[in-house]
């Protein structure tokens, strides 16, 4: 290690009663902690490709892909442009950082590794609730302003230190966000509902009186994508700790984080089951997501029972029946994607249709629909009658 190194770690790390060189120790575990955790967040994006693919038409797949990679090449460069610097610096207003030398000198890199992989976790979020029916040029848009200021103002509020949310409300402690469930997942699940509303269903998602099923074209994308973010989680909270000495806290963050993820997953199959008849496993994956999400705000305050309830209650929440009498033009469509941004997620699945011919259909699609009505009849799970 070179003199300038120890000289930084000496800056950022040293407690200033240590008049030794034992910090360096502790302080190279707390930097290999957050870079080991910049990884596994990092493969979250893996995560999220595999899953949104999985979850659309095969003819949107690529482009879906394409999203993806954009949100990290583009995030990097924006996150380290300005992103960083709103974010993480100095203020006096506790609205956004003004400080722009927060990457010279002796400069934290694997704080600024570990938050970036949080920002692209936030503008991902987006991708899914716009799938199918966004131009690419606007989402560039929408990926550099996620990144570049929506993003790193919430953040500054919350976690700089300098923020007003982050200081002593009314005589509280502040809004405290362990690891992102509004930080991260609420900003971007509320940009992804303004995305949703903004662009509309998709051609032919709903009729007057029925909603037509447009299921992904690999369920096994889906599946093996969600296992993933799952895998990536752990470093989303358990990483969050920030210190290499905390691996107790670190194991009970964990805990938690399994809990809620295995209370989602079952809580979304029996109320999937209980409403269909039938069993279906993105219905159980949608519960996993909104677990996950729903622990990780308090991950390192509940206890496992807490967290399985919490997992178990923040897929339930959103279980109820849309009205068919509501109009195409105030129904949005089911991105679940866009929805493991928000801490309740419905995963009851949509009514079953009355497999009524849209008049938008093509004559052969609207025949083979139809033809297909006398196959449908009574409590079937929603994927019959789909050519």
């Amino acid at each position: 290690m070179s003199f300038q190194e120890q000289a930084c770690i000496a800056e950022l790390y040293k407690p200033e009663a240590d008049s030794g060189t034992e910090y360096l120790r502790d302080a190279n575990d707390d930097i290999f902690w957050l870079l080991y955790g910049s990884v596994l967040v990092f493969n979250m994006q893996a995560g999220f490709a595999l899953l949104e693919a999985g979850q659309v038409r095969i003819k949107n797949r690529s482009n879906m892909l394409l999203k993806n990679v954009v949100d990290v090449c583009m995030g990097g460069v924006v996150w380290y442009l300005f992103g960083y610097a709103f974010a993480f610096g100095l203020s006096s207003n506790g609205f956004i950082g003004g400080s722009w030398d927060v990457l010279s000198g002796c400069a934290d890199y694997s704080k600024w590794m570990f938050q970036w992989t949080f920002a692209t976790t936030s503008a991902t979020i987006v991708s899914g609730a716009v799938a199918e029916r966004c131009s690419f040029s606007a989402y560039l848009f929408m990926t550099f302003l996620m990144q570049g200021f929506l993003y790193p103002v919430v953040v500054h509020w919350v976690w700089s230190g300098y923020g007003w949310l982050g200081k002593d409300i009314i005589g509280g402690n502040g809004l405290m966000d362990f690891a992102g469930s509004g930080v991260v997942h609420l900003t971007g699940g509320t940009c992804a509902l303004v995305g949703a509303v903004v662009v509309g269903p998709r051609a032919g998602r709903f009729s007057p009186d029925s909603l037509w099923p447009m299921r992904g074209n690999s369920v096994a994308f889906a599946t093996l994508g969600t296992m993933t973010l799952w895998f990536s989680w752990y470093g989303f909270n358990c990483v969050s700790t920030g210190s290499y000495s905390a691996m107790y806290e670190a194991s009970r963050v964990a805990m938690a984080t399994t809990m809620s993820a295995c209370g989602g997953g079952l809580a979304g199959l029996v109320l999937n089951l209980a409403h269909t008849g039938a069993p279906d496993i993105l219905q159980a994956l949608n519960g996993i997501l909104g677990g996950l999400v729903a622990v990780t705000a308090g991950a390192p305050y509940y206890e496992p029972y807490v967290a399985l309830a919490g997992g178990s209650s923040s897929t339930a929440r959103g279980c109820s029946r849309p009205s068919r009498s509501t109009t195409p033009s105030t129904r949005l469509p089911s991105t679940w994607p866009a929805a493991s941004g928000a801490s309740s997620r419905s995963a009851c699945s949509p009514p079953r249709p009355t497999w009524t011919t849209p008049s938008t259909l093509v004559p052969s699609t609207a025949a083979a629909r139809s033809s297909s009505a006398s196959r449908c009849s009574g409590p079937l799970p929603l994927r019959c009658g789909q050519p």
